[in-house]
């Protein structure tokens, strides 16, 4: 598993044993302990409500069936995460669809 955060997106890159819910929940913690550690900025302050947000209302079984799929057919799993214009966009950077109907508001 590895996450990248770029400007204003965030990559999970996971495999068969951390599922992209595993990943984004880790990452939480992560920030929260370098917050608690006085050690985050304004960026991760950011990164940290859209991965809370993100959590507490993403379908994570469709995700997960996603992933599944891709695995299936060995293909490398890297899930998006970002905010535009106050909505929350997220999908597969493989597939045509990941478009901001792929997210929510």
């Amino acid at each position: 598993m590895e996450v990248r955060m770029a400007e204003a997106e965030i990559e999970f890159r996971v495999d068969p044993d951390h599922c992209v819910e595993t990943a984004a929940r880790k990452r939480l913690q992560e920030l929260a302990r370098a917050y608690l550690r006085g050690e985050a900025g304004e960026e991760c302050g950011e990164e940290f409500e859209l991965l809370r947000e993100f959590l507490s209302t993403a379908d994570f079984r469709s995700i997960r069936a996603g992933s599944e799929m891709r695995f299936r057919a060995g293909r490398e799993v890297r899930f998006f995460l970002r905010r535009e214009g106050g909505r929350i966009l997220f999908g597969f950077h493989d597939d045509a669809r990941s478009s901001p109907e792929a997210g929510f508001s």
